[in-house]
């Protein structure tokens, strides 16, 4: 029987982007196969919710655009090592590298600034990482929401580190259709780049910036026999 590796036993508390390096990590080790089932679920909208945010001056209103948005919503992405997955008739995985870090200015999320230069960094090291250049990558995908700031630093970057992309067709910020909900739209955005990696046949990097403590980057490749 397989072995299956697992996030420690106390992961139901990590975040989603600790979990998948883990087992990212664990997958290049090659010591034994991986197979996890990464989930995430948050519901937001309840009036407590509401009223809790608006008390801690963090809630979008009109006279708070860099407020957030309650949302809800659910979302799960299998993770596997390589060579499990090719034993899997009919299906199809991209490689994902471990997640490259940083921490954010010490702020409410409401009050801290675009910061496309900490992006580009997390970029570079992330094709570093995956022994990818950033003119090799064909789409970003991003855990952003509806607030402006968080917006524009993504796109400052990808204007600055990947002028060969198309703002409108090649970047894509799935936040604004959940709303705040945990971790929900950044396992969202990194199935969407799973299959990004897949359909395109080239490297897609997956950015959580929607957090208030911190961002990081993810690498997602195709098999190596895809790559053009």
């Amino acid at each position: 029987a397989a072995q299956v590796v697992l996030p420690e036993a106390d992961s139901t508390s990590a975040s989603a982007t600790a979990s998948c390096t883990q087992l990212a990590r664990e997958a290049a080790k090659e010591t034994a196969p991986v197979l996890a089932l990464v989930m995430a679920c948050a519901s937001h909208i309840g009036q407590d919710i509401v009223d809790e945010w608006a008390g801690k001056g963090i809630l979008f209103t009109s006279g708070r655009p860099q407020g957030l948005v309650p949302g809800e919503g659910a979302a799960g992405l299998l993770l596997t090592d390589a060579q499990l997955a090719q034993s899997i008739a009919g299906t199809l995985f991209a490689l994902l590298d471990p997640a490259e870090e940083a921490q954010r200015e010490t702020a409410t999320p409401a009050r801290q600034r675009a910061n496309p230069a900490l992006l580009g960094e997390l970029a570079q090291r992330a094709g570093r990482g995956g022994e990818t250049g950033l003119a090799d990558i064909a789409m970003v995908v991003a855990d952003s929401g509806q607030r402006q700031g968080r917006t524009l630093e993504l796109m400052g970057m990808v204007s600055s580190a990947m002028s060969q992309l198309d703002e409108s067709e090649d970047v894509f910020c799935v936040g604004s259709a959940s709303g705040a909900c945990g971790d929900v739209p950044f396992v969202t955005a990194l199935a969407l780049a799973q299959h990004g990696a897949l359909v395109r046949a080239a490297p897609v990097l997956c950015i959580g910036n929607e957090g208030a403590q911190g961002c990081h980057a993810f690498l997602l490749r195709p098999p190596a026999s895809d790559l053009i």
